[in-house]
C-alpha cells in the first residue's frame, strides 16, 4: 500500500508528481546494480502498482535497486527473506554511490542524473 502514503504526502505538501523520485527494490536487476527510469510499468511490484493506481499515472521517477533473483523461492518469500553475508557487502559497496545519485538529484536534471548514472 505504499501508494496510499505517496499520495497522502503528494496531497498534504502540495508535491508535483514530477518532483518524486520512488525508491524500489527490483528482482530484476542484480545486487550491487541500480537503474533510473522516469517511467514505466510496476513490472509487478505490487508497491509500485499501488502507487501507480493511487498517482493515476505511471509516469514518475524512479530509482530500482538491484536485489536479484533466487527463482527456486517464491518472490514473496524471497523479497521479505534476508540476504547473505556477501550480498549485504555489495549492498553497502551500492548504498555510496546511490547516496551520490540522491545527492545529484536535487544538482541535475533527470535526464542528466539518467545519462550519468545509468551506464554504470
Amino acid at each position: 500500500l505504499s501508494g496510499e502514503v505517496v499520495r497522502k504526502f503528494v496531497d498534504f505538501y502540495k508535491i508535483n508528481i514530477t518532483d518524486i523520485l520512488i525508491i524500489s527494490d527490483d528482482l530484476d536487476l542484480k545486487i550491487g546494480k541500480f537503474k533510473l527510469k522516469q517511467k514505466g510499468s510496476s513490472g509487478g511490484h505490487n508497491g509500485l502498482k499501488n502507487i501507480e493506481f493511487q498517482l493515476g499515472t505511471q509516469v514518475y521517477k524512479r530509482l530500482k535497486v538491484g536485489i536479484s533473483n533466487n527463482r527456486y523461492i517464491d518472490a514473496k518469500d524471497y523479497v521479505l527473506g534476508s540476504f547473505s553475508k556477501i550480498e549485504l557487502g555489495e549492498l553497502e559497496k551500492e548504498k555510496t554511490e546511490i547516496l551520490k545519485v540522491l545527492d545529484d538529484y536535487l544538482k541535475y536534471s533527470f535526464e542528466e542524473l539518467m545519462s550519468k548514472y545509468n551506464h554504470k
